[in-house]
């Protein structure tokens, strides 16, 4: 279990960047970790990227591109970061490597989950991508930012 008690993101792969900082950041305009980040904006108008930045642990399950065999070797290194935590995955292809997508009896998005190990707890995020049409839906979008803002708060 590791001792980081922030709540943490959990995206597929960040092709601008093989650095583990760069895992979400909120640049540059359009990228994943600049749409989690205006979500949050939308609910807390205050909130500053070095705050974002320093809330929430973020990481990337692979650099370069997507491969889920290679996801889900990756995926076994980043478990014993994720125990004793609040984490959310970003996207079913994120939830596939870690072993938690489970077909027509998927989680509901935006719904915690028990692991099953003490204190740990994750949910689904779809996507953020500007592609992922489930934000199309009329308040799917806000409800990830209440989701992401209570993340943010610890609530």
């Amino acid at each position: 279990m590791t001792t980081d008690t922030r709540p943490l993101l959990i995206g597929m792969n960040n092709p601008l960047s093989s650095h583990p900082e760069g895992a979400l950041y909120p640049r540059p305009p359009g990228c994943t970790g600049h749409r989690i980040f205006l979500m949050l904006r939308s609910q807390i108008p205050e909130i500053t990227e070095k705050q974002y930045l320093a809330r929430f642990d973020r990481r990337n399950v692979l650099t370069g591109v997507w491969n889920l065999q290679r996801a889900r070797a990756a995926a076994a290194d980043i478990w014993p970061h994720m125990m004793g935590r609040r984490f959310a995955l970003l996207g079913k292809d994120v939830t596939r490597a870690f072993g938690l997508h489970r077909g027509e009896r998927d989680a509901p998005p935006l719904m915690w989950q028990e692991l099953g190990y003490r204190d740990t707890h994750w949910a689904l995020l779809p996507h953020p991508s500007g592609r992922n049409m489930w934000y199309n839906t009329p308040g799917n979008r806000d409800r990830a930012a209440q989701f992401l803002a209570e993340l943010y708060r610890g609530t």
